[in-house]
């Protein structure tokens, strides 16, 4: 008796533009209905696969695998395809672990099926296996595979551990949990997919489609990525720890908790990508784009990045310590709570920044070029930029258009860095912090806006109330992090997960309220610096580094005003030191330096003002001639006598004549003028050819 055909038939949807993953005309009648090409069951109208339920307790694989394994070697193509299609079936458990011989390479076509479990090892029975549109319950195959096709399924679990599959394509999809845990996978497409968990760990992809897919976690640990594209993904969770990267493109991410620590890129892309709490230590990217990426906060620390691209960022708490860095570019970035401090830059753009109040670039290394532009979108209007013992050879120090830029480049290296003003009227000196800065071929005369002469070569000078303003300027972006903390919900209200965007009036409203708050605040000491009294010790080291460095190139005048603020400061730390030692000894050691300094000053101006001479001269001269008549009245009738008599005696370079004067007291002062008069006309020569020379 001839076995009798499944009366069972399927009607695919027409309204589907993806031809691949649905019934193609060919597997279906002219009426466009697919029918089933299985025997039916003895009694039965319909095949295993398409009847309701298993009364008769049929083993589903056995029935499944003798199914496949029908047919003759004169069986077309479409034969052997229509062999393998179990379209809409229904099935319980099906454990395909053993070995049917099969003879042909079709796909295993499960689509539109139902099923609870499924089980595949790496068997002859197929190495290409189709559940597109299909709901499965668990779907677990080992070993390796030409393809798995999953298109717009419905998949509680997917098991693909230490499995090597050529194409996974999973669009559209549906998915509880999958995991490619020491897998190996040619091309994997999960776009436009729902996934709740994806474990990539160890795992080696060498093309990665998942664009538009959501995630609610995405691991990778120490996976293997060649191409791999998240463009426009959703995803809670990101773990790629030390995972390798080829090309890696994530842009316009969102992602609440990303980590990266440790991972390697030859190429990142994460242009706008909007990420809350992101953590990237120790990692390496030979080529990093970052245009527009919001993060809330991110941890950067000794991480690598050779050509650094972060134009237009918004930066909430992020830590850029001990990272290196090549070509930087952070033009038109928000900096809110950002710190690069001990950072090393080949070039750095920091132009057209907003950096909410204070940006910390302390002990910083920048190989050759620095532009730094504050331009505050916001309140505060004023800056603070901190280099402190950072080195800069060359750069860009300019103010910004709305408030004053404060620098501080206490214990700073600067190089050839010009300072630079938008308004003539403005004395840069007192906005920049200078104390023990060494300067390495600085032209003080050519620093553009900066005017010594203006400030008297003071550089230690501030404006008025500097402490306070940086104090503030300091403050701010931490009273910003803690603001957005205490808001954390309103600032994500427009859907992103870092909150509001710049453009936004919430987030303008925000830093309005934090610079409001912050103005009712009293400064704390602890984040006050010390701008008003600096240690003499301090000073008097600084205007020895300024002096040192216009020797360096030759700037006479800014030399000789720096060595006088230097001797200057030394006496002042002479007095100092006289006051509060306790020994005597010590107490006149200092009193007798302070005196000697000043009496240097007061002569010659230390060496540096020949008018001081001449003026000590004539101060001199005079007073002789007052002591010459005080002590003998009569010695001469004329007056005049007496001031010809010191002059003589000031100018005798050989010292001996005794017994040209008959007045023995006069005589012995004629003496002792001499011999400081030889002194200050050596003196004089000395400074008229060290000012002649400078």
């Amino acid at each position: 008796m001839a076995s009798r055909s499944c009366s069972f038939t399927f009607s695919p949807p027409r309204d589907t533009t993806d031809s691949d993953a649905h019934l193609s005309a060919t597997d279906c009648n002219e009426d466009g209905v697919w029918e089933c090409p299985h025997d039916a069951l003895e009694g039965r109208e319909r095949c295993l696969a398409h009847l309701e339920g298993n009364p008769d307790g049929i083993d589903e694989t056995d029935w499944l695998l003798e199914a496949v394994g029908r047919g003759s070697d004169e069986d077309t193509q479409r034969d052997r395809r229509r062999r393998k299609q179990f379209v809409a079936g229904r099935f319980d458990d099906l454990d395909v672990t053993s070995t049917v011989e099969v003879r042909d390479d079709e796909p295993l076509d499960l689509r539109y099926c139902e099923i609870g479990s499924f089980r595949c090892a790496d068997v002859s029975l197929t190495d290409d296996l189709d559940f597109s549109v299909a709901t499965v319950g668990t779907l677990t195959m080992n070993g390796t595979f030409d393809r798995l096709r999953a298109v717009d399924a419905e998949i509680d679990e997917l098991s693909l551990k230490e499995t090597r599959i050529r194409r996974l394509d999973c669009r559209d999809g549906e998915l509880g949990t999958v995991s490619l845990r020491n897998g190996s996978v040619e091309l994997a497409d999960l776009r436009d997919g729902t996934v709740g968990e994806l474990d990539l760990d160890e795992a080696s992809i060498a093309r990665g489609q998942f664009d538009r897919a959501s995630f609610e976690t995405l691991t990778g640990r120490h996976a293997s990525l060649e191409i791999v594209d998240f463009d426009d993904v959703t995803v809670e969770t990101i773990d790629f720890y030390y995972a390798e990267f080829g090309q890696a493109d994530f842009r316009d991410v969102t992602a609440v908790d990303a980590v990266f620590k440790g991972a390697d890129f030859d190429g990142a892309y994460f242009n706008d990508a909007d990420i809350a709490i992101g953590n990237w230590l120790g990692t390496t990217v030979s080529n990093g784009h970052f245009s527009g990426v919001r993060f809330e906060q991110a941890a950067f620390r000794k991480a690598t990045i050779e050509s650094a691209d972060f134009p237009d960022c918004h930066f909430g708490w992020v830590n850029f310590q001990q990272a290196t860095f090549g070509d930087a570019d952070f033009r038109g970035s928000i900096f809110e709570h950002v710190s690069f401090r001990n950072a090393d830059f080949e070039t750095a753009d920091f132009g057209g920044i907003d950096c909410a109040g204070a940006l910390n670039l302390a002990e910083t290394t920048f190989e050759t070029d620095l532009l730094i532009e504050p331009a505050p979108s916001f309140q505060p209007v004023d800056s603070f930029v901190d280099l402190t013992d950072s080195h800069v050879p060359t750069g860009t120090l300019r103010q910004s258009e709305s408030g004053r830029v404060v620098y501080d480049i206490a214990g700073a290296t600067i190089g050839k860095v010009t300072f630079e003003a938008n308004d003539p009227d403005v004395n840069l000196v007192d906005r920049i912090h200078v104390l023990r800065t060494r300067f390495e071929r600085f032209d003080f005369r050519d620093s553009d806006d900066i005017e010594l002469k203006r400030s008297k070569y003071a550089l230690h000078e501030m404006f008025d109330g500097a402490e306070e303003v940086v104090a503030g300027l300091l403050r701010y972006g931490l009273m910003l992090g803690e603001a957005r903390e205490e808001t954390h919900s309103e600032l994500r209200s427009d859907g992103g997960v870092t909150g509001p965007t710049a453009e936004s009036d919430d987030y303008r409203d925000l830093r309005a309220r934090v610079n409001d708050r912050l103005s009712e605040l009293e400064p704390p000491t602890s984040t006050t610096p010390n701008y008003r009294n600096p240690s003499t010790r301090d000073l008097e080291y600084t205007y020895l580094l300024a002096k040192n460095g216009a020797n360096e190139i030759h700037d006479n005048d800014s030399s000789s005003m720096f060595f006088i603020r230097e001797m200057q400061q030394r006496r002042t730390r002479h007095r100092e030191l006289a006051v509060s030692t306790d020994g005597y000894r010590d107490k006149l050691h200092h009193g007798i330096n302070w005196t000697k300094n000043s009496i240097l000053w007061w002569s010659a101006g230390y060496g540096e003002r020949p008018s001081r001479v001449i003026s000590t001269s004539v101060v001199l001269i005079g007073f002789f001639s007052l002591l010459y008549y005080a002590v003998s009245p009569t010695l001469y009738e004329n007056p005049l006598n007496y001031a010809v008599l010191s002059i003589g005696s000031f100018v005798t370079l050989i010292i001996g004549s005794v017994g040209d004067i008959p007045v023995t007291s006069i005589n012995l002062l004629s003496q002792i003028q001499a011999f400081i008069g030889a002194f200050l006309i050596a003196m004089f020569v000395f400074t008229l050819t060290r000012s002649i020379h400078r």
